[in-house]
């Protein structure tokens, strides 16, 4: 508290020199404002030093007081910490980041999605499979992907899974199964189920990408 007295004072007696100063020239009117400033700052921490002095006398004079107090503090530490945790996001991969829609000092809502992370150790390509050449395909099958972008630069993977179902890709079709039109409406055709290949080494030069459009060839021979 004798130091926010002493603050005040010296404030207070700057710009009680700075003011007659003013008319004469020697100080700039900002200057004048910025003294006057700092006077009426250390009047309200002077102000905060006496309530807080006022307010430790009460708690000395009260153990219990004393007690709920440090229960206080560690409560609010206790949420400070959670909250420090929860606004800390780590990833469980590393990846790229598409799709940012969040900006510094923007408020996060809850149930938002505020980008995508797309895990780049891992690509897959899913091919749709006639269910007559199904038979043919085994999960470890070896495959080849060309990549529209570079039809010159195939890629090897392997049949990592076929898919177990399907569902029409007609407009509102209910169902959590992947959808698959055909593209014949007249006659019976061959449904497709998709075919996951995982690729075995996936370039790091950013070529791929989700959503790209490939060919898939694969084996008929197992690993």
């Amino acid at each position: 508290m004798g130091r926010a007295r002493a603050q005040l004072e010296l404030a207070r007696e700057s710009r009680k020199r700075i003011e007659p100063m003013l008319s004469k020239g020697y100080v700039t009117a900002q200057q004048l404002d910025e003294a006057r400033t700092s006077e009426r700052s250390a009047e309200v921490a002077l102000q905060t030093a006496l309530q807080q002095a006022t307010q430790a006398k009460q708690a000395i004079a009260d153990t219990q007081s004393l007690i709920a107090q440090l229960e206080g503090a560690r409560a609010a530490k206790a949420l400070a910490e959670r909250d420090r945790r929860n606004a800390t996001m780590l990833a469980p991969f590393d990846g790229q980041v598409v799709g940012l829609e969040i900006a510094e000092g923007t408020y996060a809502a809850a149930g938002r999605p505020l980008f995508t992370l797309i895990d780049t150790s891992r690509w897959y390509a899913v091919a749709e499979f006639r269910e007559t050449e199904l038979p043919r395909v085994r999960a470890g099958a070896r495959a080849t992907v060309w990549p529209m972008s570079d039809t010159r630069s195939p890629m090897k993977g392997h049949v990592e899974s076929l898919g177990g179902g399907v569902r029409s890709a007609a407009p509102g079709s209910p169902g959590a199964l992947p959808a698959a039109d055909r593209s014949l409406k007249w006659v019976i055709v061959a449904q497709r189920f998709p075919v996951r290949v995982r690729l075995d080494d996936p370039p790091k030069d950013g070529r791929l990408r989700i959503g790209a459009t490939v060919s898939v060839l694969v084996s008929e021979e197992g690993e």
